[in-house]
């Protein structure tokens, strides 16, 4: 998945720098949920989340290759024992870089189709390619014609999908891309400047809506599971992002920004109470991992698809530290990642305290508060070190919504 064609959303590409029967997958309504498996590393970690999350989902799409900017191909390393054991149809990701990458729709095609003689051959249920592309809005009638250059070429029966903007609604030629493939996936996050944040549900509900009134075939809506954090210049313009892989961000300020469980579930909520036409599921950005910092948990995804109650449930964890100080810890025990409390500590000859990365602590009364000062959420069954304390007794402790 990638951001809209512009200076500043290019920096959203940085974001982006599956013998038994399967349970049946979960939904929220009539609509499937499929997942976007964009790890360009198969790890172990990643093989059980699939085997786990199989039913979860009704289908995986998977990154198999990517271009660079002269338009050259590069395979990504699937494991394709692991992906047949998943048990889902796949559909194979084309991710073309750049505005205008010059790909001969020739040579694509045959990689493409030993892709998907060795994908099927290696027992992968593979149903279809989809091509991930950033086309600026000017130069989508170039892009139906590279779309109906690569259709003609493919094996039979493979449907072909692509990514679709929101900022190719207004085009005229929007409807010639459409009709060139068999299905769209409207990516509705990061598709905005870095510094207006990741996703707002009534701009993709609009969104949503509006490419109903274009697409002449079924379609799908791309919605976020994932945070950022962003670095800024000194004059605030944004210079790079980080998600899910690590950079060194040196920047005058950084922030974290975040989709909340909440925002895409009200979106969904919508959208299954009037459903646009030609919806046929949701996909979702992306598959997470335990070990994915900044992706949801997959209970919190589960909960959303599934239209349940989002309820945290937090508590606080004191553990005694050398000197008399009380480590402090806040922990999630509900099924949904959320903004960790701020918390109050009470208590008698309270004399030192200091916070932890996220939250600053100041006297309050007879005691001290530890207020939330980032946007960042925890885990369902995750806990985080705040600070710690130093009191004669502790009292009690008060959690808060308010940080």
């Amino acid at each position: 998945m990638s951001p809209l064609r512009s200076a500043a959303g290019l920096l959203w590409l940085g974001l982006l720098g599956l013998v038994a029967c399967a349970p049946e997958p979960a939904s929220s309504g009539s609509l499937p949920h499929e997942a976007y498996v964009w790890q360009r590393q198969w790890t172990s970690e990643l093989a059980a989340t699939l085997q786990e999350a199989r039913g979860d989902f009704a289908g995986w799409r998977v990154l198999a290759l990517h271009s660079d900017r002269r338009g050259v191909l590069q395979p990504i390393a699937v494991d394709l024992a692991v992906l047949a054991a998943a048990r889902r149809p796949v559909t194979a990701v084309l991710r073309l870089d750049g505005a205008d990458p010059a790909v001969d729709a020739a040579g694509a095609a045959a990689q493409l189709a030993d892709l998907v003689q060795r994908w099927r051959a290696a027992g992968v249920d593979l149903a279809g390619v989809e091509i991930d592309h950033d086309c600026a809005t000017a130069r989508l009638d170039g892009y139906a014609d590279l779309l109906r250059s690569l259709r003609t070429r493919l094996p039979p029966g493979l449907r072909l999908s692509i990514t679709a903007l929101p900022a190719w609604l207004d085009a005229p030629a929007l409807d010639a891309v459409l009709a060139a493939s068999d299905e769209a996936v409207l990516q509705v996050h990061a598709v905005r400047s870095p510094a207006e944040g990741l996703f707002e549900a009534a701009l993709a509900e609009s969104w949503a809506r509006a490419f109903a009134a274009r697409s002449p075939h079924p379609w799908r809506l791309a919605v976020p599971a994932y945070g950022a954090r962003i670095a800024f210049d000194d004059a605030g313009a944004p210079l790079a992002v980080e998600s899910e892989a690590p950079h060194r961000l040196a920047a005058v300020r950084q922030e974290e920004v975040v989709v909340t469980p909440q925002a895409v579930a009200d979106l969904l909520g919508r959208l299954r109470r009037k459903p646009p036409p030609g919806l046929a599921g949701v996909v979702w950005f992306r598959l997470p991992l335990p070990g994915d910092r900044r992706a949801w948990s997959l209970a919190t995804v589960r909960a959303v698809a599934a239209g349940a109650p989002l309820r945290a449930s937090f508590s606080l964890r004191q553990t005694p530290a050398p000197g008399g100080a009380v480590d402090l810890a806040v922990e999630n025990r509900g099924a949904v990642d959320a903004p960790p409390p701020g918390v109050r500590v009470i208590g008698t000859d309270c004399r030192a305290a200091d916070a932890l990365a996220g939250y600053r602590v100041s006297a309050d009364g007879a005691g001290w508060h530890f207020a939330r000062v980032d946007a960042s959420v925890l885990r369902a069954g995750r806990q985080r070190s705040i600070g710690w304390v130093q009191c004669g007794h502790i009292d009690k402790v008060e959690l808060d919504g308010n940080a």
